[in-house]
């Protein structure tokens, strides 16, 4: 009988064999080429010189050191490597403090006191918030906002032969907070309103002046805010004439709107002033605490001239339609505030006696009064004179009183009389938690 041998085609085993050699070569030279990756990035790190950025440095050192050394401080050129204490919030914004006085666990805090402020999609734009002890470079500023710009890429590896190729698909504008002078706070209500108006600032660029391009003068905000009718009210690029006229810069103007509007309970709270007379007739003729920046009923407003933002229709339902397309602005027209002033000589001084016309509401709401000094030159607040409530008399005394104790004649000058100045009365609503403005008093000295 025959015998029948089977054998498979040469060619059969060849279309086995190709693939495989084609995957054992491409994975050699893939190690290969991540050893030589790897070999490279050890020798650039060791090339490093690591020992001149570190440095065994205390946060106080650094902080009271004045040394100046290649024309920057010890502080400049440390700060960057002092032991920082960071929070990272569950959006990812990183909320940083230099301040000694302020660590980890307060920054917790930071944040919630941020949450209180209204929000919509713009707070997971913000990048940073940094408190720092003292000043900034630029001034004795409270607070201040920037953006920067971020450009979002995509790594494409086509193989290892071939360099990796960047995509760029997206480029962003993040915003950063600075928090200043935080040693000398220790609580959180004493930064609320810098918080709340620099964050002010952050949704405003998000939703009002994105477009860089597009002058301010030319948004939507500026023509429903009605500041055509003021010609200072400008966007000021040159930053020396910002500083000069900060309290007329369109970005200041919408960030305090928004503080009215939007911003939290907490950055409202309101604080008691008396005038120089009150102050003069007290048993120990001293005045009662201190001017304070974060005392809402003086400072709800820098701007002493255009309307508080409560007193334009149509802005607080602009500022909601953001973050809140269903919102309904209850809008409500106040009477009119006028203050009047009389001249008055005593014992060869003289004071003014400014007085003003009760703010008529039909909810019977209480009204605490506060009036606000101004430099009539740049607009900025001189002194808070005094707040009014309850039953008292709707009048403040400013300039030289003078008192009659035994034998002796007291007097006091409150320095309001020394330039020209601007008068103003705040009413704070108590149930409906907003301020209105009086008609600003121009008062030539």
């Amino acid at each position: 009988m025959d015998t029948i041998v089977y054998s498979a085609p040469k060619k059969r085993y060849l279309g086995l064999i190709i693939p495989f050699a084609i995957v054992f070569a491409l994975l050699i030279a893939a190690c290969v080429y991540f050893y030589i990756s790897y070999t490279n990035y050890n020798e650039a790190l060791a090339s490093l010189d690591i020992e001149k950025y570190e440095a065994d440095i205390e946060p106080s050192d650094v902080w009271e050191n004045e040394i100046e050394l290649s024309g920057k401080s010890i502080l400049e050129l440390n700060c960057e490597f002092v032991e920082k204490a960071l929070y990272i919030t569950p959006n990812g914004l990183t909320i940083q403090s230099l301040a000694g006085e302020w660590r980890s666990n307060d920054l917790t805090r930071i944040y919630e006191e941020l949450l209180k402020n209204e929000h919509g999609v713009e707070l997971d734009y913000l990048a940073e918030i940094v408190l720092k002890p003292g000043d900034s470079v630029y001034g004795d500023f409270a607070g201040e906002y920037y953006e920067e710009s971020k450009t979002l890429s995509a790594s494409v590896v086509f193989s290892p032969f071939i360099d990796s190729v960047y995509i760029n698909f997206a480029t962003l504008d993040y915003g950063y907070i600075y928090l200043y002078n935080m040693n000398d706070y220790d609580e959180v209500r004493q930064v609320a309103s810098t918080l709340s108006h620099e964050y002010g600032h952050h949704y405003t660029f998000f939703h009002f002046f994105s477009d860089d391009n597009e002058r301010r003068e030319n948004t939507e905000y500026y023509e429903l805010r009605g500041l055509s009718e003021f010609p200072d009210a400008i966007e000021y690029t040159s930053y020396d004439e910002y500083l000069k006229m900060h309290a007329w810069d369109i970005s200041e103007i919408a960030a305090e709107d928004y503080v009215q509007f939007l911003g939290s309970p907490t950055s409202k709270e309101i604080g008691e002033y008396m005038d120089i007379k009150e102050a003069l007739y007290t048993a120990d003729m001293e005045f009662v605490g201190s001017t304070q920046t974060y005392h809402y009923n003086a400072f709800a407003q820098e701007n002493p001239v255009i309307p508080l933002a409560e007193q334009v229709e149509g802005l607080e339902d602009y500022f909601y339609s953001f973050i809140d397309e269903d919102y309904v602005e209850q809008y409500t027209e106040y009477p009119p505030i006028v203050i009047e002033a009389q001249r008055k000589r005593s014992r060869g001084k003289t004071h003014y006696i400014l007085t003003w016309n009760e703010l008529e509401l039909q909810s019977g709401s209480e009204v605490i009064y506060t009036v606000v000094c101004y430099d009539a030159d740049d607009g900025e607040i001189y002194s808070v004179i005094k707040t009014i409530s309850g039953e008292e008399d709707l009048s403040a005394i400013i300039g030289t009183p003078t008192r009659k104790r035994g034998s002796w004649i007291y007097w006091w000058n409150d320095g309001t009389m020394d330039e020209d100045r601007i008068f103003r009365v705040l009413a704070y609503i108590v149930d409906e938690g907003i301020v209105v403005g009086s008609e600003p008093y121009y008062a030539d000295f």
